[in-house]
C-alpha cells in the first residue's frame, strides 16, 4: 500500500551540477511517526522530493518546508525518520530513527552523506562525507570533509572541520560516559583531529578539552528541543 504521492509541477533543484526535479507530496494514509509522535493525517501535503527519495514502507516524514533532492532515484529517506525545515541535497542516507529539522545538508555525487540510527540534526550545517550515529545530537554546529561523530556525542554551537583531501581519511568525534559532561561539548572547535573520550579511559586530542558548566548544558538542551527557524 502507497504512503504518499507526488503531486504538482515539477521544481529543479541543482546538486553538484545536475539539475533534479522535486515534487510536492501528498500522505494518502494516515500515520503517526514513531520518533516524533506526530501525526500526518491522509491528504496532508508534506515538503518536496525527487522521485522515490521517500520511502513507502515504515513512518518516515519530509516535512512541510523541506526539500530533498537526491542524486539517486531509490529510497534514501527510510524507516522511521523524520526532516522538517530541512535540506537535503546530494547522495544522501536519512534512516532507522533520525531526525534532521532547520539543518542543511549537502554534499556530491563522488561520497555519501549519512544521519542513522538515533541521531539528531538540529539548526545546523553538514558538508561532504559526513556520517552521524548511533545516539549523537549536533545543536547549532557546522561540520564539513570526512566526518564520523557517534557514541553519545552532545555537540552545541560546535565547528568540526576536516580539510584532507584524501578519501581514506576521516576525523572521528566519539564521545561516551556515565556523567552529562562526559559526552557534551558546548561552543567548541575541532579541525583535522580525532576527539575521544569513552567510557572506560578518557582520552583526549587536538585542543584541550573543557567541561561545560551544568548552566551550559541546560542551554544546550534547550537549543535542541527548541530550534530557532533557518
Amino acid at each position: 500500500m502507497l504512503k504518499y504521492k507526488l503531486i504538482g509541477r515539477a521544481k529543479i533543484e541543482y546538486v553538484d551540477g545536475k539539475p533534479i526535479k522535486t515534487y510536492k507530496i501528498q500522505a494518502l494514509s494516515t500515520f503517526t511517526n514513531k520518533q516524533t509522535g506526530i501525526v500526518i493525517k491522509e491528504g496532508e501535503i508534506g515538503g518536496r522530493i525527487s522521485k522515490d527519495a521517500l520511502s513507502q514502507n515504515g513512518t518516515c516524514w519530509v516535512d512541510e518546508g523541506s526539500v530533498v533532492a537526491l542524486t539517486e532515484e531509490y529510497p534514501r529517506i527510510a524507516e522511521d525518520a523524520f526532516i522538517s525545515y530541512s535540506e537535503v541535497f546530494g547522495n544522501i542516507y536519512i534512516n532507522d530513527n533520525a531526525i534532521v529539522s532547520y539543518s542543511k545538508l549537502r554534499n556530491n555525487r563522488k561520497n555519501y552523506m549519512e544521519i542513522v540510527d538515533d541521531a539528531r540534526v538540529v539548526n545546523s550545517t553538514l558538508i561532504g562525507n559526513v556520517k552521524v550515529g548511533n545516539s549523537a545530537q549536533l545543536g547549532d554546529c557546522f561540520v564539513s570533509g570526512q566526518v564520523t561523530i557517534d557514541g553519545k556525542s552532545f555537540l552545541e554551537n560546535c565547528t568540526v572541520k576536516n580539510q584532507s583531501v584524501n578519501p581514506e581519511n576521516f576525523i572521528t568525534v566519539r564521545l561516551s560516559g556515565k556523567e552529562q559532561s562526559d559526552y557534551t561539548l558546548v561552543d567548541r572547535e575541532i579541525i583535522d583531529t580525532d576527539y575521544i573520550v569513552n567510557d572506560v579511559k578518557k582520552e583526549t586530542r587536538g585542543r584541550k578539552r573543557k567541561s561545560p558548566s551544568q548552566k551550559e548544558y541546560e542551554k544546550a538542551i534547550k537549543r535542541i528541543i527548541e530550534p530557532k527557524s533557518l
